[in-house]
C-alpha cells in the first residue's frame, strides 16, 4: 500500500491527465490569471500574492490588449487575463518571444501583428522568459 500523500498525489495527477493535461504540464507549467484594468491612461494589474501594485503594461502591450479585449464587455473595470507558458483549454491568441532588452523580454503577437514589451515582472510567474505565452481573456462578469 503506498502511503497517504503519495497516494494523493497520484490521484490528483490522475485526475489531471484525465482532463486532458499532461502530469508534466500539471505539475510544472500553471495556467497563471490576471485581471487587467484600464487607469492613469494604460492598462495596469495588481497580484497581491508578489506585492505587485498598480503595474503598467507599456510599449505594445495595451495596444494588445486593446484587441485582444475589443469583443469583452466592460473591460475598463477588469478582465480576467489567463497565461502559461504551455498551451491549455480555450487559449486563443499567443505570444511568441523575440528578443530581450533593458531586462525585459519583447514578444511578437502574430494575431495583431504588433510586438509588446513585457517588463522583468514577468520573472515573478517564470524563472526564464518562456518561448511561447499562452493567453486567454474573459469577461468579469
Amino acid at each position: 500500500m503506498l502511503p497517504t500523500r503519495l497516494s494523493a498525489l497520484i490521484l490528483v495527477i490522475g485526475l489531471k491527465v484525465a482532463a486532458g493535461l499532461s502530469a508534466v504540464a500539471a505539475a510544472a507549467d500553471p495556467v497563471f490569471v490576471i485581471i487587467p484594468y484600464r487607469a492613469n491612461g494604460t492598462w495596469q494589474f495588481d497580484d497581491p500574492a508578489r506585492a505587485i501594485v498598480h503595474e503598467p503594461f507599456v510599449a505594445g502591450v495595451p495596444a494588445m490588449l486593446d484587441q485582444l479585449t475589443v469583443t469583452l464587455p466592460h473591460t475598463a473595470q477588469g478582465f480576467r487575463w489567463f497565461f502559461s507558458a504551455q498551451p491549455f483549454a480555450g487559449y486563443t491568441p499567443t505570444l511568441t518571444r523575440q528578443r530581450t532588452e533593458s531586462q525585459g523580454t519583447w514578444y511578437y503577437s502574430e494575431p495583431f501583428h504588433t510586438e509588446g514589451w513585457l517588463c522583468p515582472v514577468l520573472l515573478t510567474y517564470f524563472s526564464t522568459p518562456p518561448e511561447r505565452l499562452y493567453l486567454k481573456a474573459e469577461p468579469l462578469n
